[in-house]
């Protein structure tokens, strides 16, 4: 099932194609194929996680801001159902292209638009937010946090990919090319929001502190079960290959001070 969505503006997400994260994974992974090895060990956690909380249930899934839908065949087998929304038209069409071509009509649910834009009645036994909230506005943050916990079943898993701020606070950039290489700009939070939608293949980016988002989260009425960093790109750890990871995370100071991104799950 197709749904559009009313009132989307024309959304466009700025990174066209992912030409920005592309480059800049290229240009900062400590190791060649590292960037797809720790996300997939985040996605086994993920799973793992799913598996423990619901057993052998076929669970009801929504991926918020599904982009081209890459992720929809990772936990499709675990669900009776998904709903998966993106409100930048372009992906949302390659994530119509992918579902077609697996044949995931039935059980696959595809909205262009927002969490706005999703029914009331749609109980969702867990919520997948994968590098989503550092390209909202900074006031959207919170209604989305609540919106994904009125929408949620009771006990029902919010997962959250996201950047994350090596620093005691949260700060924001804008990323974009330049002479062929990837700039990362440090910006106010004013003109972060300014950037949210633009034509100039300019990506805007939150990183989130985990004192500050986890204390958000739980403020919501969430209870945070599990967060780890992934993505290191500090290259003198790089020496630790596949095990990096773990050995970041392991350590709890540490853990707080390296890694792109990180992984929250919380349960209602």
């Amino acid at each position: 099932m197709y749904i559009m969505g009313k009132n989307i503006k024309g959304y466009k997400y700025p990174d066209f194609n992912d030409k920005i994260t592309v480059t800049l994974i290229g240009e900062r992974e400590i190791f060649t194929g590292y960037w797809e090895k720790s996300e997939k060990n985040i996605l086994n956690l993920i799973k793992n996680q799913i598996k423990s909380n619901f057993g052998n249930k076929k669970i009801s899934l929504m991926d918020l801001g599904c982009g081209d839908g890459r992720l929809l065949t990772e936990f499709e087998k675990y669900c009776e159902h998904i709903v998966a929304l993106e409100p930048d038209k372009t992906r949302f069409d390659r994530a119509k292209e992918r579902v077609e071509q697996l044949g995931l009509e039935d059980k696959i649910t595809l909205i262009n638009g927002f969490l706005r834009n999703v029914s009331t009645n749609i109980k969702p036994d867990a919520i997948l937010c994968s590098h989503v909230l550092q390209h909202v506005p900074t006031n959207e943050v919170s209604v989305i946090l609540n919106g994904c916990y009125n929408l949620l079943n009771p006990h029902g898993l919010f997962i959250i990919n996201t950047t994350h701020s090596r620093q005691e606070r949260d700060f924001y950039v804008k990323s974009y090319f330049e002479n062929d290489s990837i700039i990362e700009e440090k910006i106010n939070a004013k003109e972060f929001n300014e950037l949210i939608v633009n034509d100039r293949s300019i990506l805007p980016i939150h990183f989130f502190s985990i004192k500050n988002f986890s204390r958000k989260i739980m403020e919501t009425g969430f209870e945070i079960i599990d967060w780890r960093i992934f993505h290191v790109l500090n290259r003198r750890l790089s020496y630790l290959k596949e095990e990096v990871d773990d050995y970041v995370n392991n350590r709890q100071e540490l853990k707080k001070k390296v890694g792109r991104d990180l992984l929250i799950i919380a349960r209602k």
